[in-house]
């Protein structure tokens, strides 16, 4: 396995990391099955990635085994954050087998916390993620991590998310505050459903600080009104 240098430059404030504890209670909580999570977005744009990535920097530092896959093959921004080169073996090369497991499975310098990038980017991604190959070793690695996060492209773009979320346990939608009709995340969920039916919630993002309820938080999480409240 290889191993990489991640030191995020500006780290979360309190109350932002006090707000992603808060999500990482609320999917802990939704049932110990719900170990592989689908992330995607209504749009574009969302903060889909951010959430994914600090995300899973706060179930690694409350001591989860956590494993955060770049699976948007077509217009990744996660390869920035982690100082990751477009042709660094990830996700692509395994998927084509070009690669083993081993060989794209990044460990970080942060505790507990691991890493697949994109790879190349793929022409056609959501025919690599409906193989075998992609099935087996979210099978086979959900034994070895905790928390397997997944970070894909926007619902509203292309039907990769869609593909993705029938391997997973669950999945959530990231909306930007201001952003999506109700129309368009009530689209998003549907169509995420046909592939998985364990909605977890919607998580809004980039709220305006004078947004009444703000109360100096920048996230807020939507519970799926089907599941009980934690």
């Amino acid at each position: 396995m290889n191993e990489i240098a991640l030191r995020e430059k500006n780290s979360l404030s309190p109350i932002m990391a006090e707000v992603y504890k808060r999500l990482r209670t609320n999917i802990e909580f939704s049932g110990d099955d719900n170990k592989i999570i689908c992330i995607t977005s209504c749009s574009a744009g969302d903060g889909k990635t951010s959430v994914s990535y600090y995300l899973s920097r706060v179930m690694a530092k409350n001591g989860k085994k956590t494993l955060l896959i770049d699976a948007d093959l077509r217009n990744s921004s996660m390869h920035h954050r982690m100082n990751f080169d477009k042709t660094t073996l990830g996700l692509s090369h395994f998927l084509v087998g070009k690669a083993d497991a081993q060989s794209v499975i990044y460990k970080t310098s942060y505790d507990n916390l691991f890493f697949i990038p994109t790879g190349v980017f793929s022409r056609h991604p959501s025919e690599l993620f409906s193989s075998k190959r992609f099935a087996q070793f979210l099978e086979a690695y959900r034994q070895y991590f905790d928390y397997i996060i997944i970070d894909t492209p926007p619902v509203g773009a292309v039907i990769d998310a869609v593909v993705i979320a029938n391997h997973c346990d669950a999945y959530f939608i990231v909306t930007a505050s201001g952003k999506n009709s109700r129309v368009a995340v009530k689209q998003a969920i549907e169509d995420m459903s046909v592939a998985n039916s364990n909605f977890l919630g919607v998580v809004l993002n980039k709220i305006e600080k004078n947004t009444p309820g703000y109360y100096n938080y920048s996230y807020s999480y939507g519970h799926n009104p089907k599941k009980k409240d934690v």
